[in-house]
């Protein structure tokens, strides 16, 4: 599309760039690779978990940007599994209370 002050001249056809959406499928594949993946192994640091699967699915041309919003959700998916964390001592003594708890005697 040209445009000046004299003359408008506006060119139809596609302008769909397939560089752009082959790198958001890879940001895509690779977000969903690393949730799924650090949501059955918790133990796995997340680090190990993003190079392992950058690896397997070839991400050639991902930004740092990228990388990071990938890091940021598999945190977040791994937060989901464990509860809240207790705010007042009095909501922690009652659920402490609520638990049943074994006493093994030693012989």
């Amino acid at each position: 599309m040209t445009t000046d002050l004299e003359k408008n001249e506006i060119l139809h056809g596609s302008t769909f760039h397939n560089q752009d959406t082959d790198k958001r499928k890879q940001v895509h594949l690779l977000g969903h690779a690393c949730k799924h993946k650090g949501k059955e192994d918790q133990t796995e640091r997340p680090k190990n978990i993003l190079i392992t699967k950058a690896r397997k699915i070839e991400t050639y041309d991902v930004s740092q940007r990228s990388i990071n919003k990938v890091r940021k959700a598999l945190w977040r998916q791994r937060r989901k599994i464990h509860p809240a964390l207790a705010k007042i001592r009095q909501y922690v003594l009652t659920v402490l209370t609520g638990i049943q708890t074994q006493v093994f005697n030693k012989l």
